[in-house]
C-alpha cells in the first residue's frame, strides 16, 4: 500500500527528497538482511545494529526482529520523519510482541542518526526513502562507520561509487520493491 508522506515543517530542509511510502517485501527484507549475515558473518553480525532510514510503518523492522533479531547485541533501530507513520510501526511492533528494548522506532530525520547508533558496525536498510542532497547527506555520515548497506528499489545507485562501495549482489527483480543491491563500506 502506497501512502504519500507527511512531511512535517521540522524536517523542510528534506521535504524536497522524500518520497512515498510503500511497504517493503518480506522475502527482500529475508534475502538482503542474509546477505548481510553473509558479507559480516555470524559473530560479526550479532554485533552489528540493524539500522532502517525512512522505517515507515516498520515492516522491515518486524522481519528484521521476527527472523534475525533474537541473538544481536544492539536494539533495531528504525527512523522516520513522518510521526503518523511511527505511531503506525510502534503500534505495529506492540502487536507483534517485539519490547522496546530490542527493537525501537524514533521521529527523526535520517540525517540524525548518529543519535541512535551504539554499534561499530551496521546493518542499513534504505527502501529509497528519500534522494538527491538527503541521501547524499545521509551517505557522508554513513561513510565514517563500517556497514552493510541494503538499498531497495535503488533509484541513485550511481552515487555509491563517490563514498567507496562495494556492491557485492544485486538483484533486478520485476518490481521497483524487489529489485535491490547489497553493498559494503569500510568493512
Amino acid at each position: 500500500m502506497v501512502i504519500p508522506s507527511i512531511k512535517p515543517n521540522i524536517y523542510e530542509n528534506e521535504q524536497s527528497n522524500g518520497l512515498l511510502y510503500v511497504a517493503s517485501f518480506s522475502s527482500v527484507t529475508k534475502e538482503t538482511v542474509n546477505c548481510a549475515v553473509e558479507v559480516l558473518g555470524e559473530s560479526a553480525f550479532s554485533e552489528a545494529q540493524f539500522l532502517d532510514l525512512g522505517c515507515g510503518k516498520g515492516k522491515a523492522l518486524l522481519v528484521f526482529a521476527k527472523f534475525f533479531g533474537v541473538n544481536q547485541q544492539f536494539p533495531a533501530i528504525g527512523i522516520e520523519y513522518d510521526p503518523n507513520l511511527v505511531s503506525v510501526a510502534q503500534s505495529n511492533l506492540q502487536k507483534c510482541g517485539f519490547a522496546r528494548g530490542r527493537v525501537k522506532v524514533v521521529a527523526d530525520s535520517a540525517l540524525n542518526l548518529l543519535t541512535y547508533v551504539s554499534s561499530e558496525t551496521l546493518v542499513v536498510y534504505l527502501y529509497n526513502s528519500f534522494q538527491g542532497e538527503t541521501l547524499r547527506a545521509v551517505l557522508n555520515i554513513l561513510c565514517e562507520i563500517p556497514h552493510v548497506l541494503i538499498y531497495v528499489d535503488p533509484a541513485e545507485k550511481f552515487r555509491l561509487d563517490d563514498y567507496g562501495y562495494k556492491i557485492i549482489r544485486q538483484h533486478r527483480g520485476r518490481y521497483n520493491a524487489n529489485t535491490w543491491l547489497v553493498a559494503s563500506s569500510g568493512l
